[in-house]
């Protein structure tokens, strides 16, 4: 049953409170009515150690549970806000101006449930501190009852609220680890020029110039100054100057908001907001008074503590989600969580108007859901036993804590010095592209010594397809390595130096198809597994895009694989250490190109030409809007000018300019979206200037998504070959591109990434792969056809 029965019983009643807190809405600090309520029905429950008076209107109510333990935090928030309701029901709010139009009232009710069934059973350790907190909606409360020495004061050592979601399913469960909500700034800045009549803008320093260079300016915060994998909002919500069309205004006022999840990135937004407030000021004579206030900080889940409530509710709801997508609004929770660990959640109460809305009601139906929640989270954080509860986490791998007896198998360790003569042999003969003949021909030399017959060439025109049978019939799961290299210089100063002028191996595409070979020598020594392995080895995933050759060519349905696997090197991750994550892990990339073409002439006449520079200043300037103003600041989006080319003489304006750049991506919809607004700017910016622009826009290589399934299954199978404190997978995503996304779009599996240890990154000519990490890669491979096709079923 989703709600515990005890609280199912009390659903009328506490619908009834619900019902008469929705009548008498309260605002800001002002919520004594709420709180003599609360108090009221506290009593009720035999609850006598209650705390009034606390930011001006809360309460903190402490119930004591059987013997010593810790204290856990409950908040719910009072307040309501400043709008006339709609709802039509019969319980509407009796107050002209006033509504609960944010679910408040259920909060309430849902930790008034808490409280009696807590004051009733008494079934745990310790105590529980029930925080009903008021001004949620304007300055603050949570910070007030913090700053006034709550968490001290009461002893809370971790503290959890929940929030009611109209946007999801009733009984629903959501949140998510790290952050969950924006932090909100608002800034206000006064521009004074030298108003005077339009006819004469000589004589005057108009303001508005500067207002909308600010105005533009503000975009690049977002779109250049953060890192692309951060979420930052800067809008300007508000300009008004002037009051008559032959007035030049003296003065201009401007307005907007900031979200953030960052400390660093809040900061960064901060700074460079005044920086471009002051400088535009002095470049166009105003002066500037900029007000900056910041508000409510990021809502920041703490990561145990989120993954305990998520347990917990997955034993009280039969839908959980605990990666819910950030919301850039705010909430002044982030203040409790900001001075003890917990975490913040969204309980689903069906379809219906969103929160903030004048006919938004709070669905009584989720009021015993949330209680239910509430007491299973006490009552499993502190039970009455002194062996705390655990919740029995069901893994196909035995125990996931234990450590590995050895990183690497033992047979493969003792073909470490094999391994690394293949490998560096690999990397005295680079080649590029699909011209990876000799390599090929290599890989194939080898795969016939270890006693593999099927092996098929000229995929790709010089990839490599081999397949290993195992002892009984099953699956086919492919095992893909890159073989070609960087046209680029090898500096390593290594012994075992490219040999071939203009071409190194400096990605670690040696070391990729070493480690996929080491696993075909084991595999093929062994047998240990049922079904067929697919051993890929592909050329061209620097820039030719062999990955999708081989797709095209059919070799998933030729050799009937049905998930594939990569590993990529990673310099500047501890040596031996694996890392992935689900969902997007690398982007797309895109590249274009814009010409423009206008008039060109002599520099001292430009009434004669057309000239394309300010065209293209202007391309340049909207183009960055595509990533501040049209994607959400969840989304992850560049869009970046790298080349502007226009004249050859300091007294010619040039007939022609154009611009080249790069677009990357994570999702489809914002790839299309990129590109359809790109070639909208383009074509209008250069309208406005009279001249044309013709768009070349050239797609790259798709987003690296990884299949959450077979991530979590290759993340439990890195654990069981170094360790389970040597896997994270929970990565962020990066910009840079691979090739291995089309078979990630061609079948499900995953992309991980092995660490090397403390070395030049990929693509520098100093580079050179560890050989010491090749055993673990073809562990790793090894490893997982051995559980994904096991002999036993």
């Amino acid at each position: 049953m989703p709600i515990v029965n005890r609280i199912a019983d009390y659903a009328e009643e506490m619908k009834t409170w619900r019902r008469h807190l929705h009548r008498n809405p309260e605002l800001s600090l002002e919520c004594h009515e709420t709180a003599a309520f609360v108090v009221e029905r506290l009593r009720d429950f035999g609850i006598t150690d209650i705390h009034t008076g606390i930011a001006t209107s809360g309460v903190v109510a402490i119930v004591e549970g059987q013997g010593a333990g810790p204290v856990t935090g409950l908040r719910a928030d009072m307040d309501a806000l400043p709008m006339d309701e709609e709802t039509g029901a019969d319980y509407a709010s009796e107050v002209p101006g006033k509504m609960h139009a944010c679910g408040h009232d259920g909060h309430t009710t849902m930790l008034l449930g808490t409280a009696k069934y807590l004051a009733e059973t008494r079934n745990f350790s310790g105590k529980v501190a029930l925080i009903f907190q008021p001004a949620e909606e304007t300055i603050g409360g949570g910070r007030i009852m913090v700053e006034e020495g709550i968490m001290e004061r009461f002893g809370i050592e971790q503290v959890y609220a929940l929030h009611t979601d109209p946007s999801r399913p009733l009984g629903e469960i959501a949140t998510r680890p790290g952050p969950l909500m924006a932090a909100v700034d608002d800034f206000e800045l006064r521009l004074t020029g030298r108003g005077g009549h339009a006819a004469h803008p000589d004589t005057c320093i108009d303001p508005i110039p500067c207002a909308l260079a600010i105005g533009q300016a503000l975009q690049t915060v977002p779109a250049r100054n953060t890192d692309p994998l951060e979420s930052l909002v800067v809008s300007l919500t508000v300009v008004q100057t002037g009051s008559a069309t032959n007035v030049i205004p003296e003065t201009a006022y401007l307005a907007g908001t900031v979200r953030s999840f960052d400390p660093g990135i809040r900061d960064m937004a901060e700074k460079r907001i005044r920086e471009i407030v002051a400088g535009q000021a002095m470049a166009y004579g105003v002066t500037a008074e900029l007000d900056y206030q910041r508000n409510y900080p990021p809502t920041i889940n703490h990561a145990e503590q989120t993954a305990f409530a998520v347990e917990v509710a997955r034993e009280v709801v039969a839908e959980v989600v605990d990666d819910s997508v950030p919301s850039m609004g705010a909430e002044d929770f982030s203040y409790m969580l900001e001075a003890r660990p917990g975490a913040f959640l969204y309980l689903g109460q069906g379809e219906g108007p969103f929160c903030h809305h004048p006919k938004f009601d709070f669905n009584d139906e989720a009021a015993p859901i949330g209680a239910s929640f509430f007491v299973k989270l006490v009552e499993a954080r502190q039970p009455c036993s002194a062996e705390r509860l655990r919740f029995d986490i069901k893994s196909g791998f035995g125990d996931p804590a234990r450590e590995s007896d050895m990183p690497v198998i033992n047979s493969i360790a003792a073909e470490a010095d094999t391994l690394t003569a293949w490998r560096r042999h690999l990397h005295q003969q680079p080649e590029l592209l699909f011209d990876c003949v000799k390599t090929a021909a290599f890989v194939v030399k080898q795969l016939e010594s270890l006693g593999i017959s099927e092996i098929h060439t000229g995929i790709a025109k010089t990839g490599v397809v081999a397949i290993i049978e195992g002892r009984k019939p099953g699956r086919t799961i492919g095992l893909r390595a890159d073989m070609d290299a960087l046209p680029m210089e090898d500096l390593s100063g290594t012994e075992h130096a490219s040999k071939i002028p203009g071409m190194a191996h400096t990605c670690g595409h040696d070391g990729h198809t070493t480690m996929l070979l080491g696993a075909a020598k084991y595999l093929a020594e062994t047998r240990n597994f049922a079904g067929r392995v697919a051993l890929l080895f592909q050329p061209a995933e620097e820039g030719g895009g062999g990955g999708k050759v081989m797709v095209d060519e059919g070799i998933m349905d030729r050799f009937d694989i049905e998930e594939v696997y990569g590993i990529h090197n990673a310099p500047g991750e501890p040596e031996g250490h694996i890392v992935t994550a689900p969902g997007p892990l690398m982007a797309s990339a895109d590249e274009f190109r814009i010409d423009i073409e206008g008039v060109g002439g002599h520099g001292a006449e430009p009434q004669e030409s057309v000239d394309p520079i300010p065209a293209a200043s202007a391309m340049v300037q909207a183009l960055q809007s595509i990533v501040s103003r049209n994607v959400s600041a969840i989304d992850k989006l560049v869009v970046s000018v790298t080349q502007i080319h226009a004249g050859t003489a300091h007294n010619i304006i040039p007939g022609t300019a154009f611009l080249a750049g790069t677009v990357r991506s994570f999702r489809p919809e914002i790839r299309d979206l990129a590109e359809k607004r790109l070639r909208e700017i383009a074509e209008m910016q250069a309208q406005v200037y009279g001249c044309t622009a013709t768009v070349t826009y050239e797609r790259g290589y798709p987003p690296t998504v990884n299949h959450a399934e077979q991530t979590r299954f290759a993340a439990q199978v890195a654990r069981e070959v170094v360790g389970p404190e040597n896997v994270r997978d929970d990565i962020d995503p990066i910009m840079p591109a691979e090739d291995f996304s089309y078979m990630l779009e061609a079948r499900p599996g995953a992309y991980l990434f092995l660490g090397q240890g403390d070395t030049p990154n990929c693509h520098h000519p100093q580079y050179d792969f560890n050989d010491a990490i090749a055993p673990i890669g073809a562990s790793f491979f090894a490893r997982l056809i051995e559980t994904a096709l096991p002999l036993k079923s």
